[in-house]
């Protein structure tokens, strides 16, 4: 089994009901085990085309035998039954699943690259992922992700509670 890092997020109707279901649909696949959940946190959209609203982020720490690829499909696959249209769609979505690190792979392809090309400047995927990883290294850099993070990084993402009221 391999230990990959996923990161959810959702902006669009129930936020955190949307992120449940998604850890839930994640887990029936015979071949994952969610092994850590970090606590969810609110934070403005980035990149968006659309006027969204803020998103609720999450990274889950699966355990997996499916390769890399097959990972993303089933993620992908996920995404489009919550009602994603299209991976590179940058508008509000129910749920969004990026696939952060898979085990200490470096993986360049098309369709495919580990760790996150943008994992290191995403407080709303570094914040979590330390939450449930404090110690985790970059494969790349073999720097540590708490090295990377800044308190500037930190201000920009909120604990969540569902006593927000919305969702």
């Amino acid at each position: 089994m391999i230990r990959a890092y996923l990161g959810l997020g959702s902006n669009l109707g129930d936020r955190a009901a949307s992120l449940r279901r998604a850890c839930n649909d994640i887990e029936t696949h015979e071949l994952i085990d969610i092994y850590a959940s970090s606590p969810i946190y609110e934070s403005e959209p980035v990149g968006l085309t659309d006027n969204g609203t803020t998103f609720l982020n999450q990274v889950i720490a699966v355990d997996t035998a499916l390769p890399p690829g097959d990972l993303l499909m089933y993620t992908s696959e996920i995404e489009i039954a919550h009602g994603r249209r299209s991976k590179g769609d940058h508008r509000s979505r129910s749920i969004d699943i990026d696939l952060l690190i898979y085990g200490s792979a470096r993986i360049e392809r098309n369709d495919l690259i580990v760790p996150h090309p943008r994992l290191t400047e995403r407080p709303f995927v570094l914040v979590p992922l330390l939450d449930i990883a404090p110690e985790l290294r970059d494969p790349v850099t073999d720097q540590s992700y708490r090295e990377l993070i800044t308190s500037a990084m930190v201000e920009r993402v909120i604990r969540y509670s569902s006593e927000h009221g919305d969702d």
